[in-house]
């Protein structure tokens, strides 16, 4: 058995979670606060953890900006958080993280999946803030040799 399926069956047990079960591709999908959709799979002895943050403004004139405004945020959370966005071939963008699966227990599985939950919050919460007035991250991020 996989272990991401030895570590979903503990989560069910734990938290008396009904009808979660893989997909055909092998993916699990969890819902937290009625709104938030995670999907979990495993591929080359890597825990995968994928939710969709939206999609790009409709409007090209937006996008380069709005990039820019997410890429700058992604960055200024490097040094403590692992999960980065990324866009799908829809033009949906995604939080992505991953994580060896060898070694992990359920502890470490349910912390690092609270984490990735709080990150995405953060995301969420970032993007729908107004981006009217100019971002900059001057003073805030310093590159070292």
């Amino acid at each position: 058995m996989a272990k991401l399926a030895v570590l979903m069956s503990e989560l069910v047990q734990r938290y008396e979670i009904e009808n979660l079960t893989a997909d055909e591709q092998g993916r699990y999908t969890l819902t937290f606060d009625d709104d938030l959709e995670v999907q979990c799979f495993e591929k080359f002895d890597l825990i995968h953890l994928i939710a969709s943050l939206g999609h790009l403004p409709q409007q090209q004139t937006q996008v380069a900006d709005w990039l820019r405004h997410l890429l700058h945020y992604a960055l200024m959370r490097l040094k403590h958080h692992t999960s980065t966005p990324t866009l799908d071939e829809n033009n949906r963008v995604l939080l992505f993280e991953r994580f060896e699966t060898s070694n992990i227990n359920s502890q470490d599985f349910e912390e690092k999946l609270e984490q990735y939950v709080n990150g995405l919050e953060e995301y969420q919460r970032f993007l729908s803030q107004d981006r009217s007035s100019s971002f900059s991250i001057s003073g805030q991020v310093m590159f070292k040799p």
